[in-house]
């Protein structure tokens, strides 16, 4: 295990080692100093300056040892006090650029990753670079110390904001290590609206809920617990900060990019206080299935020709402008739902694909994939909006067309959309994927009406209204079942499809953007238990 921590070379060394090193007592873990070089005209002289202030701090560090990164001799030295457990040994480098940074991260089997920061009060060029290009790859615990204008006390105190999340535990457990070294119990601090005469209660079960989730009971009793009544968190955490002194909080949350957004968040607002203590917010270290899904995503994006900024551009605009509910949709949707109802009361195949060619609903099932890969909450309405109406429109208009032809039977093309199976869910999975493709690239809109025909949206809904006219509901059944097939396939698979080609969502995932990948993950798997099922 290791700590690596990059320094802030333009504040306090003595302050930024000494906390380094604290950390590093709590884990019992060997120490990699970095050292970002600018590349600045006297860039050279100034890294020496501050390699030999490092190794002046820790010459006087009990407990650690300084290892010369040059010298097998200084190398092998450093392992035998590590078996012995006598000293830690303590590393300093530089790094130029993320790539660099990156390697040092991997090569040496990282535990914890810390950036330090004197003062936060916007994020610096630094610092954003490092969430956009670095911590996506970062798998280990990573951290963001703002270390404050001291040294950290012999009995360090200690406090968590016990918040329910998935990093409160790495952030209780290291206040535990800490807090062991110290003889001091931690505080788990706990912001609980003011809700009746009982809130204070209700917010200390919460709590100890928290700690019995997070680490444990035997653990949890380790710990001060302290209840905070107050509607807003990051006032309540203020407050309560305030009134309790405390050397270091640490607190658990996701870090994202960095970037503004980050700061308005009650963990980058608690990294802005003006005041101390010193802060530090933690990132949990990620678990396989992010690791395996960013491995993926990299993977894709190494193979996959990526979309550059004008085309995500136009691509964006062309799928909304053509999802939207308006004369043109419905005019397009009409005729396709009249041709296809005349195809299929004929038991003509070759109608029924002209139908396909001239139905508008593929571009509003991509534009609710495109908006699940984005974040657009408008773009999802808009074209949730379009495909519920031309549903309807649909049914209503075959449903009519059914009482006119007084049909006395269902024919064989009928009869065909009345008996989906797996192999239709696979036909739809496919063709969302080469329908988004095709959109994304202009070269390959030649292959769209190929993709409609593959993907039959309009046919089940006209046999929907065909067979209910004639009293057939089995089969306007069935016929329903093998439109959601399409739809949910479709919807999936565009978001896959576009996700590959470089669509990304900027704001992170929002809960309604999980609610809807979760709800479109179990209505495909009901859709394929009912193609099992119902399958002859």
């Amino acid at each position: 295990m290791r700590l690596v921590a990059l320094l802030d070379p333009s504040a306090a060394l003595a302050i930024q080692v000494a906390w380094v090193l604290t950390l590093a007592r709590a884990g019992d873990e060997d120490v990699l100093f970095l050292l970002w070089e600018d590349g600045k005209g006297d860039s050279n002289r100034s890294v020496d300056r501050v390699l030999g202030q490092v190794r002046d701090c820790i010459t006087r560090a009990p407990g650690f040892r300084h290892v010369d990164s040059t010298d097998p001799a200084d190398d092998r030295a450093g392992s035998a006090h590590d078996e012995a457990a006598v000293e830690r040994s303590v590393r300093i480098e530089v790094c130029r650029d993320e790539t660099g940074l990156a390697e040092r991260l991997r090569s040496h089997e990282t535990d914890l990753f810390l950036v330090l920061e004197e003062r936060l009060e916007s994020v610096d060029a630094r610092l954003h670079s490092i969430g956009r290009n670095l911590l996506p790859s970062i798998t280990c615990k990573v951290g963001i110390l703002r270390f404050g204008e001291t040294t950290p006390p012999d009995e360090l105190r200690v406090a968590v904001p016990g918040a329910d999340g998935p990093h409160t535990r790495a952030a209780l457990l290291l206040a535990r290590d800490l807090a062991a070294r110290s003889g001091r119990r931690p505080t788990a601090l706990f912001v609980q609206p003011p809700i009746g005469v009982d809130a204070e209660a209700v917010g200390h079960r919460a709590l100890q809920r928290t700690l019995r989730r997070a680490v444990g009971t035997e653990t949890g009793d380790r710990f001060e617990p302290v209840i905070e009544l107050e509607d807003d968190l990051s006032r309540g955490l203020g407050k309560s900060l305030d009134r309790n002194r405390h050397d270091l909080v640490v607190m658990g949350s996701w870090l994202g990019e960095l970037g503004q957004r980050f700061l308005g968040t009650p963990a980058g607002r608690l990294l802005r206080r003006a005041t101390p203590p010193a802060v530090l917010i933690l990132r949990d270290a990620m678990p396989f299935t992010n690791r395996l899904r960013r491995a993926v995503e990299k993977a894709l994006q190494n193979r996959v020709p990526q979309l550059g900024r004008e085309d995500r551009v136009a691509l964006v605009e062309r799928v909304q402008s053509n999802s939207a509910w308006n004369f043109d949709f419905v005019a397009l949707m009409v005729l396709a739902t009249t041709i296809a109802s005349t195809g299929l009361s004929q038991d003509s195949g070759a109608v029924v694909i002209g139908a396909m060619l001239v139905a508008p609903l593929m571009t509003p099932i991509l534009g609710i994939g495109l908006a699940l890969v984005q974040g657009n909450a408008r773009l999802v309405r808009s074209a949730a909006r379009s495909v519920t109406l031309g549903v309807g429109a649909a049914f209503l208009v075959s449903f009519v067309l059914g009482l006119m032809f007084q049909l006395p039977a269902p024919t064989n093309e009928m009869l065909g959309r009345g008996a989906p199976d797996y192999r239709d869910l696979v036909v739809a999975f496919f063709s969302g994927l080469a329908a988004a493709y095709a959109t994304s690239r202009p070269n390959l809109f030649s292959a769209l009406p190929g993709v409609a025909i593959a993907a039959a949206l309009v046919p089940p809904i006209a046999t929907v209204g065909l067979a209910t006219s004639i009293g057939s509901f089995g089969l306007a059944g069935m016929a329903a079942l093998l439109f959601l097939t399409n739809f949910v396939a479709i919807v999936l698979s565009s978001a896959l499809s576009l996700s590959a080609v470089g669509l990304r969502s900027v704001k992170g995932t929002a809960t309604w953007m999980r609610v809807l990948r979760v709800g479109l993950g179990i209505l495909l798997f009901a859709v394929t238990a009912a193609l099992i099922l119902l399958a002859p």
